[in-house]
């Protein structure tokens, strides 16, 4: 893959998605989106542009219609990130709803302590709780109470133990990595 994540020929290789372990499928300076089995999580120290949506649709929406797995989505927002501008919200609701069939629940996972993080928290959880989801979606402090509300919520489609144990502490080292980097 070039530099900037995205494959030369325009297309995303779906074998990424196949087997055990964790893999990055694109990666930026600000953001990379990763799958592990059926679950595909984010990682963003930045706003997303328009672009970057319409990237992340096409995997999900490709692992979704090829493999038939029910899917599980987990952003994980560093305590930098702005709240997105008028233009990115409506691409992120238009998404919302292209990725329904395929998504079972999603958990946003915001960084960070202290008053504005919590404030962050606040104003996530309050956008989802009035609005029209067909899957239930959560706020989290941190990453191992989202992991276990999502396996939770997939039920029988859950990845199986080893793989969860093996997400939980690649997505918090490439946390790690990316948000105290800058």
């Amino acid at each position: 893959m070039p530099p900037d994540g995205k494959p030369e020929d325009g297309t995303w290789k779906l074998d990424a998605f196949a087997g055990d372990g964790v893999r990055i499928v694109y990666e930026d300076a600000a953001r990379c989106i990763g799958v592990c089995e059926n679950v595909i999580f984010t990682i963003e120290d930045a706003e997303p542009p328009l672009e970057y949506l319409d990237e992340l649709r096409r995997i999900v929406l490709n692992l979704g219609e090829k493999s038939g797995k029910t899917l599980a989505l987990l952003f994980l927002i560093s305590s930098r990130c702005k709240p997105p501008s008028d233009a990115v919200r409506a691409q992120i609701e238009r998404d919302r709803q292209a990725l329904e069939p395929f998504v079972k629940a999603g958990a946003h996972v915001v960084f960070g302590e202290g008053f504005r993080a919590a404030a962050k928290r606040s104003v996530l959880s309050l956008l989802f709780a009035t609005s029209r989801h067909s899957f239930p979606v959560k706020v989290f402090a941190e990453v191992d109470p989202a992991l276990a509300w999502l396996v939770k919520s997939l039920g029988d489609a859950a990845p199986r133990p080893a793989i969860t144990n093996e997400l939980a502490p690649a997505v918090a080292g490439l946390c790690r990595a990316r948000f105290t980097t800058t």
